[in-house]
Order: C-alpha cells, then structure tokens, then sequence
C-alpha cells in the first residue's frame, strides 16, 4: 500500500467531511457523523464522543461495528486525570496507546474495563485526542478504539495500533469538528430562544381571554398531528405529498402564532361573553328605576298623563325583556319590536337623566341575532388574521420559514372564497393553512364551554367538518386524516 496516496485520498474525504459537518444542524446526527467519519477514516472498530459540561464530561455517542451504536442514558462524570478521556480533556493532550491493558504504572491515566466486561469486549488501542474550537477551548473528547488494518476485520485477533500519520488526521477532524458542534449548539441555542419567546407570546395573547387559554398550543399539537400523519401516508391522496422536518417546523411555529394579531383587538371585544357589559347592565337598570321612581312621584301629585301611565305600567316587564336579552340567544321579531319601542319612548317631563331608556348602542347590542358581537365588533376581530400576517412581515423569516406570515394569516381562509381576509379560493390557499383551519375549527368548537355558546362533543364537531367539507369550504382529504387520527386519539 503507497501511503502516502492513502494519506493524501484520506485528507481529500477529510475536506468532504468538513463540508458535511458544516451543513449538518441537527446536533444529535452531527455527533454520530462525527464519530462515523473518524471510524471510516481509521479504519477502527469502535468510537466514542464525549461532551464538556463544565467540570463534567459526558458521553454522548458509542459506536461500535463489533457491538452497534449504544443506546444508553450518557453518563456524566467529573474530568480527571485518571480516566484517558478525561486526561485529554484536562490536558488538551492527545493519547495514542498500543494496549490500554499494559499502560505504563507511571502514567497519570488509566483505563477501566468495567465496559469490556459488561460487553464481553476487549478494547486494545486506542486514539483520543481532544475537540478545541476556534478560541482553543476544548469542548470534548474524540476516543477512538480498536484500529485494524482493514474494515470488517475482527477483534481482538487483528486489532493493531493506530498509525501515527493518523494523529493529524484526526486532529484535524476534530478541531472541525468542533467548530461545527459550537454553531449547532449556537443555532439549537437560537432556535430555542424563538420558540420560548413565541410561546410566551402566545400565553400572554391566550391570559387575554381565560375562556380561549391553551387555545394556539392545542392548535399546533394537533397541526403537527396532522403532518406527521400526512408523511405516514404511503397511498393517495398523501403518497406524493411529505413534510420536511424544516416544514413541520415551520409549520408549528405558525399554529403559535395564528391568533397573534389578537394582541391589537381590543380585550372587551375579546372578552365580550354577553352582549353587554355588567356596567352598562347595571347602568340601564338605573335608568328604569330611575324612571320608575320619577312617574311614581308624578303619579302621586296627580300630574302623570295616560300615556306616562301605561308606560309605568310596563316598565319591570321591558327591563325583564332587555336583561333576558342581554345574554346570548335567539331574538323573535317580536321582541326585537319591543326593544325599538322601549329604545324611542319620549318620557317627557322626566329628569333628562333617564331618556332614553336604551341608547342606540345598547339597542343595537340588544338586537344582536346571534352570539355577542356587533357586526363591526366581529369585523375587528376578523381582522386578527390581517394583523397576524402584517406583524409576521415585519420580522425577516427566511429559509424555511420565510412563508411564515402567509400560512399564519391565512388560517381562516375558505377554499370556495368564503373566508377571510383575503378571500383566497382553491390553490391559493397554502396547504399547510389548510392543515391550520381543520385544527382552529376543531379546538374552537371542543373547547371549554364560554359564555355565549357550549362546548360542542367531538362527534359533534367532526361532523361539522364534514359539513363544511361537503361545501368545499374545508379540504376535504384533510378532514377524512383528521377524523381517522381523533379516532385513534380516542382509542389511546
């Protein structure tokens, strides 16, 4: 064998390796490729990565071709001298040992073989050498065991020594190494912090409205859901259709953030259970009692007219109507022709403190057909998704979560054109905002049950749905893997 071509064609894979270190951002398939590459370069059966937590190291992969890749709890241990790993770690010295079983007595480091015995292993040589990054702090130890002469032989029978030249190698190696586990813990790190900031976001918007709490982290488990469900499919219509781990990412972090324009919808509009307030309530029942007392004194002193009379005469009959009203319901035409009445009575004569017996904003609450919202009060709370989508714009997603604002915003559009803000129709409506609207809908209607309606059973709920499906409203593909996943949710 020409070794100086074999070092050469190993230092040009080394470059590869680089490349493929730097690229890699998933810190747990980072440290096995590491431990991998090092074996393939040389040639040896077995590896180990070991992780610096302060004081503490920590071994966090093992791989062996003998034994596989273990899939232990890592163990953690204080670095000392006495360990070969923890001696490198402590010294930023790299060890090269023929046989770990005849270390010279006065070296500072030994070997245990509590593993070897637990495993029916021998370890023999071994190459460790420590992981410093760009400022020369070492972040771990790379351990490499059982070097042999070609890959597939066996152990112990024909481990040999690692070759010298190999020391720079993979030195080399681990100083890349190095440098590539600081930026994915940096990234994992950055990642981290957006997602506890996006859920703090969230529970301040949800602590808004304590009727609508856990609401956006519903949402996400089950869009996630959702996904995942969608990738598990190997026949139509989801066979062609997969997420990547980028995409359901990007995908949960929209469910986070969907209702995040609420933050600028004001919070009585949010909270609105009755149609109105306790404090207009208790206004308007001054009024009546007001108005009552007043046509009592003029009744008293002889001064009250017929129609004063017959108004005074109705008065705890109109106010039982407006109170009964004021809770969420149907509304007859005939009732809401009493509440025009009651709203333009002249009751002249009578301290102006008490007309009108019903404002024209309180009427207009009163006559709300369903729910607790005026229709401007229910545009103002449509116009979260637009707030949703113009907040998101203003932060500079890229990569893939640069459509971030688009799916988020888009969470109550309709595919026949019908929802809103945009009024988008089939195509135009990204799928992943589909996935977005099965979620919202469902968890609206299943939720805790609110002033102004009853929580719906999920039976119930999966059949309007299916409603809404059927009128091309929702995808209705979607609905079908939503259902089928609840069912197994249920049987869990």
């Amino acid at each position: 064998m020409n070794t100086e071509l074999d070092l050469a064609a190993k230092f040009e894979k080394l470059n590869t390796i680089g490349i493929a270190l730097s690229s890699e951002r998933d810190l747990s398939k980072l440290l096995r490729m590491i431990v991998r590459e090092a074996r393939s370069l040389t040639h040896c059966d077995a590896g180990s990565l070991y992780i610096v937590f302060g004081d503490q190291l920590r071994i966090e992969v093992s791989q062996s071709a003998t034994l596989g890749e273990s899939k232990l709890t890592p163990i953690t241990f204080p670095i000392d001298q006495s360990r070969i790993s923890g001696y490198v770690a402590a010294t930023g010295q790299w060890l090269n040992i023929e046989d770990v079983y005849h270390i010279p007595e006065a070296a500072e480091y030994g070997f245990t073989k509590d593993y070897d015995r637990a495993m029916s292993y021998r370890t023999k040589s071994v190459l460790a050498v420590p992981m410093q990054d760009h400022e020369d702090n070492i972040i771990g130890v790379l351990q490499l065991i059982n070097a042999l002469d070609q890959a597939g032989e066996k152990v112990p029978e024909n481990v040999i020594p690692f070759r010298r030249e190999y020391v720079d190698l993979v030195l080399s190696l681990a100083s890349q190494a190095a440098v590539a586990i600081q930026n994915a813990r940096l990234i994992l790190e950055i990642k981290t912090l957006f997602a506890s900031f996006i859920q703090f976001c969230t529970a301040a918007i949800d602590a808004r409205d304590p009727t609508n709490a856990g609401h956006s982290r519903r949402v996400r488990e089950l869009a996630v859901r959702i996904a995942e469900a969608v990738n598990a499919r190997t026949s139509p219509p989801f066979d062609r259709c997969k997420f990547s781990a980028e995409e359901i990412e990007a995908l949960s972090y929209a469910a986070w953030l969907h209702d995040f324009g609420k933050i600028a919808v004001s919070e009585a509009i949010l909270t609105k259970g009755n149609k109105l307030s306790d404090e207009k309530v208790e206004t308007i029942t001054l009024r009546f009692r007001l108005a009552k007392k007043s046509l009592k004194a003029l009744a008293a002193a002889g001064t009250i007219s017929p129609e004063q009379r017959t108004i005074a005469g109705r008065l705890d009959n109109d106010l039982k109507l407006v109170l009964d009203k004021v809770v969420p319901g149907p509304i007859s035409e005939g009732e809401a022709n009493r509440l025009r009445k009651i709203a333009a009575l002249k009751l002249d004569g009578i301290d102006d403190m008490v007309t009108p017996l019903l404002t024209a904003d309180e009427l207009e609450n009163l006559l709300i057909p369903r729910g607790s919202l005026t229709p401007e009060e229910y545009r103002q709370v449509q116009a979260h998704v637009e707030h949703t989508a113009d907040f998101l714009r203003q932060i500079p997603f890229s990569g893939h979560l640069e459509d971030l604002a688009n799916i988020a915003g888009s969470h109550h559009e309709m595919l026949d054109g019908s929802g809103y803000h945009r009024k988008l129709r089939g195509d135009d409506v990204v799928f992943q905002a589909r996935i977005l609207a099965v979620a919202d809908i469902f968890d609206a209607l299943t939720a805790s049950d609110r002033p102004y309606k009853k929580a719906h059973s999920i039976d119930s709920a999966l059949g309007i749905l299916k409603e809404m499906a059927a009128e091309g409203r929702l995808d209705a593909d979607i609905v079908d893997l939503f259902t089928e996943e609840i069912r197994t949710l249920e049987d869990e």
